[in-house]
């Protein structure tokens, strides 16, 4: 990745646009270093294979010395970002947020240098945003118009349905733009959807600083399965997984989705990408390609070594026959959730593929079932939702299937 230019990042699809494309380009050939952030909200523990697309374009700024800052909202993570949201999001305590952001900067190191000449930085937004008098967050406002704010179409939607529309909710772009003045930035990166809230940053470094703010977009990525990226589809990946489940579920990956997976989240060169397009013509199961593509995030996620382990387990555990390219799907019903994690007996039972509870509980007595390549021994095993949502289920010879959570 360090030897391509950045139109390479367009002609591959990681960057979708860039305001104003022309501007940028010229910044970049003429050497000046940018000052470039994404910022992360951290109401989850765990950051996604759908961050991984825009963590490998600020890893292309730092490998060209550019100064990237990694965000953390703390603050902003308390309200909650209403892009795409039908509805308000439930507020999280500042302890809720600390606490879901503790693993973030163990996340990052594993795709930035974080030390050495040109580290990434990792910061808080509540080192800012918690000291804003009422005096200076009345400035901030006097620079927007109701008008402006309105403009969001799920906004819009709400009051034509006579839903509410908190107040905190429209002040989140605004909280959001007064981070690119706060640390000064060049340039913000986020996903497409986040295009509006960046403009509003525009509009603020443009007042407050008198230069202007460059907005670069990354496509939405679609989950494993093709359908929205998301936990309840049980079709996206943690970069917290252990490297044997992470294989696991990226080779759930759809054939028809492996190029464009290939593209932005790997360093595959263009001649390997086309090979497996023109396999998709002839091949009904890309399972190999597959398998390649699971190898490669997790050695840049983990290590070579662990996706070499994982890559033997999974053989092993397919060697009795090649993994179906369509893999029915098991929802984790609500009802075998408890403190203790969900019942797996009462889970597998609302399978088509058993007969029974009792039936559940003689396979598993007679080493039957596996969850990502791993036996269950005990038929009274309870296993933590968030480690089940996306993991592959084998239950004997009767077949496979892919876990799905409930969860948000």
């Amino acid at each position: 990745m360090q030897q391509w230019d950045l139109q390479t990042l367009f002609n591959r699809g990681m960057l979708e646009d860039a305001i104003v494309r022309e501007e940028l380009l010229k910044d970049i050939e003429s050497g000046k270093t940018l000052t470039i952030y994404q910022g992360f909200d951290p109401t989850s523990p765990n950051l996604h294979i759908g961050h991984l697309l825009g963590l490998r374009v600020l890893r292309w700024f730092q490998l060209h010395g550019h100064r990237v800052i990694l965000l953390i909202g703390d603050f902003t993570g308390r309200i909650g970002d209403p892009s795409d949201r039908p509805e308000a999001r439930k507020r999280l305590t500042h302890q809720q947020v600390l606490d879901n952001a503790t693993t973030y900067r163990e996340q990052f190191s594993r795709i930035f240098d974080l030390d050495g000449e040109n580290p990434a930085e990792v910061r808080m937004n509540g080192d800012w945003l918690d000291q804003i008098t009422l005096a200076q967050f009345s400035d901030i406002m006097d620079k927007f118009t109701v008008q402006q704010l309105l403009e969001r179409s799920m906004f819009q939607e709400r009051l034509d349905k006579n839903e509410a529309l908190y107040l905190n909710e429209m002040i989140y772009p605004v909280l959001q733009a007064y981070d690119s003045v706060a640390m000064e930035v060049d340039a913000e990166l986020g996903a497409s959807d986040q295009l509006f809230n960046m403009m509003r940053g525009r509009d603020l470094v443009r007042s407050y600083l008198g230069k202007p703010k460059h907005v670069l977009t990354t496509p939405l990525l679609p989950g494993l399965d093709g359908r929205k990226m998301s936990k309840t589809y049980g079709n996206t990946v943690d970069l917290t997984e252990k490297p044997v489940s992470m294989f696991f579920k990226l080779t759930l990956v759809n054939d028809s989705a492996l190029p464009s997976f290939m593209r932005v989240l790997t360093d595959s060169t263009e001649d390997e990408i086309q090979a497996v397009e023109e396999l998709m013509t002839s091949e009904k199961n890309l399972v190999g390609e597959r398998v390649a593509f699971a190898h490669k995030i997790v050695s840049l996620l983990h290590s070579a070594d662990s996706a070499n382990d994982a890559r033997e387990e999974f053989q092993r555990v397919i060697s009795e026959g090649e993994l179906p390219s369509n893999i029915p799907t098991l929802t984790v019903p609500n009802d075998s959730i408890s403190a203790e994690g969900v019942n797996l007996v009462n889970m597998i039972a609302t399978s088509d593929l058993v007969e029974s509870k009792s039936d559940v509980r003689r396979i598993i007595q007679q080493g039957g079932v596996s969850i990502n390549g791993s036996v269950v021994e005990d038929p009274r095993a309870h296993i933590e939702l968030t480690s089940l949502s996306g993991a592959l289920l084998k239950i004997g010879k009767r077949g496979y299937l892919r876990i799905t959570s409930t969860e948000q």
